[in-house]
């Protein structure tokens, strides 16, 4: 049995999910779904730990959660002074100024404008560390889809990411079908909780319609004419790390976030652009 223990805590709320947490990572794990929750957290603890500090990470999503807290005590962190790791996560718009300000997590996963929005001088809080690659938006289906329009999803069921601040769950599928005169009701869209689940829905024919990056591992051999390019997204975001944290292990946790979503065959080649942004190691 694996030395390390992961424990969960929920608070019941709304939640959604956000994309990319499971571009760090290699292999997917099964996520248990508990429903609509405000903040789900789980810890493990450093392996070699020389200390009693704990260690945050803020992310929108909850995939692959384990193996990302499992990243961090078992290579990242091991022998330093920081003895657990505190993975959390919740719906964009409950992460605050107050979160962003009191440096709240040692690292977070944003998009810049969301954290200019959110304190000034953002700078002197936080260095983005890593800048994720564009990423192109897909209409998945269980047909064909040479066009987009009203005849395509009539009486035909969708599925989106019950969070309206997600680019690739929910904005830029709502955007882009309105652009087509596509209007969504309310009976043949359905929400979801969990990006995993909503690929399973999906997956099982629940759903006739996803969005989806093309990623997922039930996805990687989809029939290309049953995806309909929607958008493509300069960047998935960026990897933020408190500036509170030393140099040496600022440069240390960019250099292994970097090496990890290179080797992910998750993503493939997409990760080859994955740049390091930190100028820590200089």
């Amino acid at each position: 049995m694996h030395r390390n223990t992961f424990f969960r805590s929920a608070q019941w709320g709304s939640f959604v999910v956000s994309l990319f947490l499971g571009t760090l990572l290699v292999l997917p794990l099964s996520i248990l779904q508990t429903g609509p929750i405000n903040l789900n957290q789980l810890s493990c603890q450093v392996d070699a730990s020389e200390g009693d500090k704990t260690f945050r990470i803020y992310t929108p999503s909850d995939w692959q959660a384990e193996a990302m807290a499992a990243f961090f005590c078992e290579s990242v962190l091991s022998g330093s002074d920081f003895a657990r790791v505190e993975l959390s996560w919740k719906p964009r718009e409950h992460f605050t100024s107050d979160d962003l300000i009191s440096q709240r997590f040692d690292l977070l996963f944003s998009r810049p404008r969301v954290l200019n929005g959110l304190a000034p001088d953002t700078q002197s809080l936080y260095e983005e560390a890593l800048v994720l690659p564009a990423y192109t938006i897909y209409l998945y289906g269980h047909i064909p889809i040479y066009q987009l329009s009203s005849s395509t999803l009539y009486k035909r069921s969708i599925g989106l990411l019950d969070d309206k601040r997600s680019q690739s769950g929910f904005l830029v599928p709502e955007i882009e079908l309105k652009k087509r005169g596509v209007a969504l009701n309310n009976s043949e869209t359905k929400l979801f909780n969990h990006r995993a689940d909503l690929v399973e829905a999906f997956v099982e024919n629940q759903v006739d319609f996803i969005p989806a990056i093309g990623i997922e591992p039930e996805l990687t051999d989809w029939p290309t004419e049953q995806r309909f390019e929607l958008k493509t997204i300069p960047s998935a975001g960026s990897w933020y790390l408190s500036k509170a944290l030393n140099q040496t292990l600022r440069c240390e946790a960019s250099q292994s976030l970097l090496k990890r979503h290179q080797e992910s065959p998750v993503m493939g080649n997409l990760l080859n652009k994955t740049t390091m942004a930190t100028d820590a190691c200089s």
